[in-house]
């Protein structure tokens, strides 16, 4: 602890610590779709993955929900009948 990067008085020791006041979980899922190859598509094939990522902070004390976001994004892949 004396490398200079770390105020002192900030410093905690292991075995002093009281508790921890809240906890953080969350999941991830994620939902796959494909889409055929079709003339309208131009003989493509389309494949879409779907995630869902949630994040919940809450007190252990109480249970009460501190912060809770949730994310989604989509990917999306195409491949045409001859190749990549």
């Amino acid at each position: 602890m004396e490398s200079g990067r770390v105020d002192p008085n900030l410093v905690r020791n292991f075995g002093k610590q009281i508790g921890a006041d809240a906890v953080m979980y969350g999941n991830l899922r994620s939902i796959e779709k494909g889409k055929d190859r079709s003339l309208e598509s131009g003989g493509q094939r389309t494949d879409d993955v779907y995630y869902k990522f949630t994040l919940e902070v809450a007190n252990v004390e109480t249970g009460e929900t501190i912060w809770l976001d949730e994310k989604e994004l989509r990917k999306t892949r195409k491949t045409a009948l001859f190749g990549g």
